[in-house]
């Protein structure tokens, strides 16, 4: 992807966009509105992929977190979609919470977790797990009318 720009800084304009746009006030058509989100998902996508730690760009330095709470919320308010932009929003969330630091110790290479999104990712279990139970969709488990 060489025409996205994809460096740290980035992220609160990429982010800033498309908050901006799921809050409803939207500067293009909304037949187009949906590719729109679909690009800016994989752009946060993109610099999610930056080994960099997301809390430098909280706005309160006592509740770290909110950076990653917001992209997670961005991601989870597209989940629901039925076009691509569901696509782009399981692809965002994935690599938000598999972002890893990689630690070389001696001859070691350990791979990390990092703290900053990954303990974000069991409550999200939960919540895909509520959200799935709760829905009347076609695909959940519960309609497919097969022995329980």
């Amino acid at each position: 992807m060489p025409f996205f720009p994809h460096q740290v800084e980035d992220l609160t304009i990429c982010l800033e966009y498309i908050q901006r746009l799921q809050r409803g006030t939207p500067e293009t058509s909304p037949s187009r509105l949906w590719s729109i989100h679909y690009v800016l998902l994989l752009w946060l996508w993109l610099i999610c992929r930056i080994p960099f730690d997301l809390s430098n760009f909280d706005s309160d330095p006592t509740r770290p977190g909110q950076t990653a709470s917001a992209i997670e919320a961005v991601g989870r308010n597209m989940m629901d979609k039925s076009g691509i932009e569901r696509d782009g929003a399981a692809l965002l969330l994935a690599r938000l919470y598999a972002r890893y630091v990689t630690d070389y110790l001696s001859d070691l290479s350990l791979i990390l977790l990092r703290q900053d999104s990954c303990s974000l990712f069991p409550a999200f279990l939960s919540w895909s797990s509520e959200y799935i139970k709760g829905s009347p969709s076609i695909f959940s488990v519960s309609d497919l009318g097969g022995p329980s």
